[in-house]
């Protein structure tokens, strides 16, 4: 039993370490990204990564940083799939404290 339990807790570690690892590569391509697009369009860009439901994590985004606009994106799912699976853009146009525009894919 007790070489179960060290498999099991050795098993939980190495998944930790591989989320952590993960976690650090999308930070640090998300930071490349946001760099790139600050030099380009002359902009100042702060970059936060979140855990959490996106719809919750946006809007509380809204009130920590004052934000004049919110910009999100659609995958144009429709009604349907839209009622299956939620949509942050409609949780973030009824619960954001400022504006939301909502970019749909061309």
């Amino acid at each position: 039993m007790m070489d179960k339990t060290l498999d099991l807790a050795g098993a939980v570690a190495a998944v930790m370490s591989v989320e952590a690892a993960e976690q650090r590569a999308v930070e640090k391509l998300i930071g490349e990204k946001a760099g790139q697009l600050s030099a380009q369009y002359k902009v100042e860009v702060k970059v936060e990564v979140k855990d959490g439901e996106a719809k919750r994590v946006l809007c509380d985004a809204v009130g920590e940083h004052g934000a004049g606009l919110l910009v999100v994106g659609s995958h144009g799912y429709g009604p349907v799939l839209r009622a299956l699976l939620g949509s942050v853009s409609d949780h973030c146009c009824r619960h954001a404290s400022c504006p939301v525009m909502v970019v749909k894919m061309p």
